[in-house]
């Protein structure tokens, strides 16, 4: 995502030492500024370029050539851990080491003393995570090519134990078990949700979209209110689901729209 400019925005799966999958890491990472060059000035002495040292070469909307500084500018963002058993969510924290920094980043849980402790076996238990941090690093050709081919592992940390240390909840085998069937449906899952607006041009010369009237035999969303004579356009959104499944799915572009079956009703 740091190689194509794309924000990712990713539900993680936690994996236990047990190798099952005991929840979700919601996790967040983007570049906020500079640009991945096709290649770094300098490398060839026979450039005209070789004497700007600390630049490279991009070409900007405009089609011009411009010079930037070999720094880019990441930001991290871990913002909760859902799904967790409760015999697992005590004291939860993650930490992980971006790229060449010589100490790892830790996030600590959002602690909250007015929301009391679920009690409940069977329930799953959510933790939040205030963290976002920015770096700054060098463009270099290590450098890119751990954004085009490598990985950032985050490390999630919890106690068994609270309290005393006296273990409160025991770990249900057969729970485990349905709960990682599950997990590995939703990591090849993932919902998408299709916005459809009919949109006429009013008096002020603005689109605008027309009234919808539900009903009962409709299961298309409803009925459209549409004013004879006007022009019109469609507005169609698509953009995944949000906790519907893990996997990857990002909606880049609509490439074409069609209606058909048109079918004329007497109103009378």
């Amino acid at each position: 995502c740091l190689f194509y400019d794309v924000k990712l925005q990713y539900a993680v799966p936690i994996i236990s030492q047990q190798g099952e999958v005991a929840g979700r890491l919601h996790i967040e990472v983007m570049r906020v500024s500079g640009a991945v060059p096709e290649r770094l000035v300098g490398g060839d002495d026979s450039s005209e370029n070789s004497s700007e040292s600390g630049s490279y070469e991009v070409m900007d909307n405009n089609g011009d050539i411009v010079h930037m500084a070999k720094k880019l500018t990441c930001r991290v963002k871990i913002k909760e851990a859902s799904g967790l058993p409760l015999n697992l969510s005590n004291f939860v924290f993650c930490q992980y080491t971006f790229w060449d920094q010589s100490e790892p980043a830790v996030a600590p849980p959002v602690v909250n003393p007015d929301m009391p402790s679920p009690q409940n076996k069977e329930a799953q238990f959510t933790v939040k995570f205030g963290h976002c941090k920015d770096y700054v690093v060098s463009v270099t050709e290590e450098f890119l090519e751990f954004i085009s081919e490598g990985a950032l592992a985050i490390e999630v940390w919890g106690h068994r134990c609270a309290g005393n240390g006296r273990s409160i909840w025991e770990v249900d085998a057969l729970q485990a078990k349905t709960r990682t069937l599950l997990d590995r449906w939703s990591e090849v899952t993932r919902r998408i949700e299709m916005w459809i607006a009919i949109q006429e041009l009013n008096e002020m010369g603005e689109y605008t979209a027309v009234e919808v009237h539900q009903a009962k035999d409709v299961n298309t969303g409803g009925i459209f209110q549409l004013r004879q004579g006007h022009s019109r356009r469609i507005h169609v959104t698509v953009k995944p689901v949000q906790q519907s499944g893990t996997l990857p799915l990002m909606v880049e572009a609509i490439l074409s729209i069609s209606i058909g079956c048109i079918t004329a009703r007497s109103t009378k």
